[in-house]
């Protein structure tokens, strides 16, 4: 019987492996062999003969179909690109492949039901082929079956490198899809097909933007197929603050079955999923637990929310409710929407005023673009018209902020307690100025009278609103993050998994005082390179970190620190004279390359902001400055500027510069303002003064 088995998964290995090499054959035939016109060009129009690379051809098929007695739902889908190689860069780039491994699998009788497979070829410009042997390909992950890579030799420019990856799956049910495709890809496309043959009891459906040509329906027998044909596509530009999916040409579609309504307004979909909180059943019991520990201090119900949602952002509730590990609360980006359902049950039963709306994001735009709600996101609105907005808690949010991705847009909501008026489409969510996104960083500066080339500087930094966040992850560690939580109120609770929890967080907190030194070390080294690229300068005695403020409570929501350095060689000897380039002291500037001064799309920015910068230089003994007067600049217009001051003032050279960015969005025709006042920072950024010998 042993021997039996052990013939019979023997033969099962045989078939297997003959299999393979039949589908392998088969899917090269198909898409090589038989592959249209486009697939067989050599050359790329004359107009992209400077293009690093060209993109000859490309091919998405998806097709369905329903088999077996029960109905499963086969998918397939391939890819298929073949891609013209014309510098050193474009040759660089392929030639490491990073791919999943072919796979297949059968049932028991060695029946295909599943593969995936990549197949990869490299034509010469004299038309030789050659297929590569994936087989040698080498795990970038040990251990598991995800992505391989291999070294692709001999490629050189001038070749051809044509792939196409094909997946075969077998589902119980029909997959509802959603997607966007960007017709603009890194490279120029020559020819661009999607296509999906489905059987027509399945709807699709699908909107073209800015440009992008229409699907068009055909009906073969049984099926229907849509085609997409995109034709001489160029390349996506390289632009600064782009929301591709707002800018670029874009097809999205949909497909469906069964009797799902398609709706032409994703609103109407949002207000349908808002229903869901009417039958909220989350247990709150830990959440009031909490709240009759803390009931002494905390006056009102409008605290009572804000205290929750510190507490639903603790590590041990993270780990309570969102099964989120606690030892690397820092590393925490995401919770689910169980958040909302917590605070809504909750503020129902305790009957405080609130509202749950959905917000679609700017980078995909409103509801009546979407064909799926993935870019939408759930806000909480406590009180009532002079309420404030809760979001997903991130390591650092506090109540009253809004991810600035939903600034502006308009949402669907309801309102509890009920009414009337408690269901609303078209909602406007507050959009945040410039001066609640500040930077204020102060640099004061001082010579070493025995070397002028060493500048020891002291620095303060003083971040608001969406402009924290980027100093937070900078200037925190996790060893931190769980002392600012090491609190009586968030270690006292009545249920013993609560408990336990804690106990848990106890240990953690303690093997992170064994963790610290190396993330202290970590983060100076971290602090020191942000520094260098800054300035744009090499120091060294990094030195006196002080966090006054990290941010993420309410009664401190700025983070503020300071701290030491010295820049070493600050500054060029110039005969008994130095030179010092103290426009660096602003920091990097955004400076414009020609294919991004030249746009004709749109201006998305993250969110309106100020970045302002005081430097105190101490003028050393025996010295005079010159140089000053370039320092004094005032460009400014509506959509931002950039001024500065300088003076000396007794023995000290004092400058101040603003630059600020006065909305979020502007349009193409504005642009010229915006290069007006980036070029002035940029210009500034390069200004020198000298220190003259007396």
């Amino acid at each position: 019987m042993k021997s039996g088995i052990l013939l019979f998964v023997f033969m099962w290995i045989l078939q297997l492996s003959f299999g393979q090499r039949v589908l392998e054959s088969k899917l090269k035939q198909m898409y090589w062999d038989n592959a249209g016109p486009e697939f067989r060009q050599m050359k790329a129009p004359d107009r992209w003969k400077n293009e690093s690379a060209v993109i000859l051809a490309t091919r998405i098929d998806y097709s369905g179909n329903f088999s077996g007695v029960r109905k499963s739902f086969t998918e397939n889908i391939v890819i298929h690109y073949r891609v013209l190689l014309q510098d050193k860069a474009s040759v660089r780039e392929y030639s490491e492949l990073t791919f999943n491994k072919n796979r297949i699998k059968t049932n028991l009788i060695g029946k295909t039901n599943a593969y995936s497979f990549v197949a990869v070829k490299i034509v010469k410009p004299d038309g030789r082929e050659k297929i590569m042997d994936l087989t040698s390909a080498v795990k970038t992950d040990v251990g598991s079956e995800k992505d391989s890579k291999m070294a692709v030799p001999d490629l050189d420019q001038g070749d051809i490198i044509d792939f196409f990856i094909a997946i075969q799956s077998k589902e119980s049910d029909v997959p509802n899809i959603t997607e966007s495709d960007l017709l603009e890809e890194k490279y120029p496309v020559v020819n661009k097909q999607i296509r999906f043959v489905m059987p027509k009891q399945i709807s699709f459906s699908s909107k073209s933007f800015r440009g992008a040509p229409e699907f068009i329906k055909t009906n073969q027998g049984k099926v229907n197929v849509y085609t997409l044909v995109d034709t001489m596509r160029g390349r996506a530009p390289e632009v600064l603050w782009d929301f591709p999916h707002r800018t670029s040409a874009e097809v999205r579609y949909k497909i469906t079955y069964g009797k799902t309504v398609v709706h032409a307004d994703e609103a109407l979909v949002a207000r349908e999923a808002l229903q869901n909180f009417d039958y909220n059943n989350q247990d709150i019991r830990y959440i009031e637990d909490f709240v009759n520990h803390i009931a002494e201090e905390v006056k009102s119900q409008d605290m009572v929310v804000k205290e929750i949602y510190y507490l639903l952002r603790s590590p041990i509730f993270q780990k309570a409710y969102f099964n989120i590990d606690q030892g690397s609360p820092m590393d925490n980006h995401y919770v689910s929407e169980r958040f909302f359902f917590l605070l809504n049950k909750y503020m129902k039963k305790y009957n405080i005023d609130h509202e749950i709306m959905i917000v679609p994001s700017r980078n995909y735009g409103p509801f009546c673009d979407l064909v799926n709600m993935s870019s939408c996101d759930l806000l909480l609105k406590v009180g009532k018209d002079s309420g404030y907005y809760l979001s997903r808690p991130t390591p650092f949010s506090i109540p009253g902020e809004i991810p600035y991705l939903f600034e502006g847009m308009e949402a669907v909501l309801v309102g509890y307690p009920k009414s009337v008026t408690s269901s609303r489409m078209n909602e406007p969510v507050p959009v945040s100025g410039m001066e609640s996104n500040l930077t204020h960083s102060r640099y004061n500066l001082s010579f070493d009278s025995s070397d002028l080339s060493k500048i020891s500087v002291k620095r303060q930094v003083t971040a608001k609103g969406n402009n924290k966040a980027y100093h937070q992850y900078l200037i925190f560690t996790n060893h931190d993050y769980l002392r600012e939580y090491d609190k009586p109120q968030y270690r006292n609770f009545s249920y013993s998994e609560l408990k336990a929890l804690v106990n848990e967080y106890s240990y953690l907190r303690e093997k992170s005082e064994l963790q610290a030194v190396q993330e202290n070390y970590e983060r100076e080294k971290r602090i020191e390179n942000d520094i260098e690229t800054e300035l744009d300068a090499k120091i060294s005695e990094y030195k006196n970190l002080s966090i006054k403020s990290v941010g993420m409570w309410e009664d401190m929501p700025d983070t503020e620190y300071s701290d030491e350095f010295l820049i070493d060689n600050g500054t060029k000897k110039a005969s008994n004279n130095y030179i010092l380039e103290v426009g660096k002291f602003i920091e990097k500037q955004t400076e414009l390359s020609d294919e991004q001064i030249h746009r004709d799309r749109d201006i998305h920015m993250g969110f309106a902001r100020t970045f302002n910068s005081e430097i105190v230089m101490l003028i050393p003994e025996g010295f005079s400055v010159e140089g000053i007067d370039n320092l004094n600049m005032d460009v400014s217009n509506t959509y931002g500027g950039f001024v500065s001051t300088a003076r000396v003032e007794e023995n000290k050279l004092m400058i101040k510069t603003s630059k600020y960015y006065t909305q979020n969005h502007c349009s193409a025709t504005d642009w010229p303002h915006m290069v007006s006042f980036l070029n002035a920072a940029v210009m500034f950024s390069k200004s020198k003064i000298l220190l003259k010998k007396l």
